[in-house]
């Protein structure tokens, strides 16, 4: 950490994967608060900040629940169920393997929807 100045929350940026961007999310806050916090203690030994995205809405009676990096770009692979019935388990792939996993109308925990933006073991 160069120089003794943290910031988190909705204004703060921080280098990633895809360039310097701002994470405007609540739990992106709490992430940043804590990895703050240990870098005003710690100094350079603090760990970095690793972003987890992650946000959950629901409208008009559809619940969506969204982990990993955004926008995506092409259409997702179902994983399960159907999307035009309202209940459907997306992943959009990246070129790093990773990934972004939507839950629309579909029930599953957040740890089990984040594991699928973990990047994919590529066949042997």
């Amino acid at each position: 950490m160069s120089g003794r100045i943290a910031a988190a929350g909705d204004v703060a940026a921080y280098p990633g994967p895809r360039g310097h961007r701002r994470l405007p999310l609540w739990t992106s806050a709490i992430e940043q608060a804590r990895v703050a916090a240990l870098a005003l203690l710690r100094g350079d030994e603090a760990e970095e900040l690793r972003p987890q995205p992650y946000f959950w809405t629901e409208q008009f009676g559809l619940a969506l629940k969204v982990c990993g990096e955004l926008p995506v770009a092409g259409d997702p692979e179902t994983l399960d169920g159907v999307l035009g019935e309202r209940s459907a388990l997306l992943r959009w792939g990246h070129a790093d393997g990773t990934g972004t996993a939507a839950a629309l109308g579909y029930r599953i925990p957040i740890p089990r929807l984040r594991a699928l933006t973990r990047p994919v073991a590529a066949p042997p």
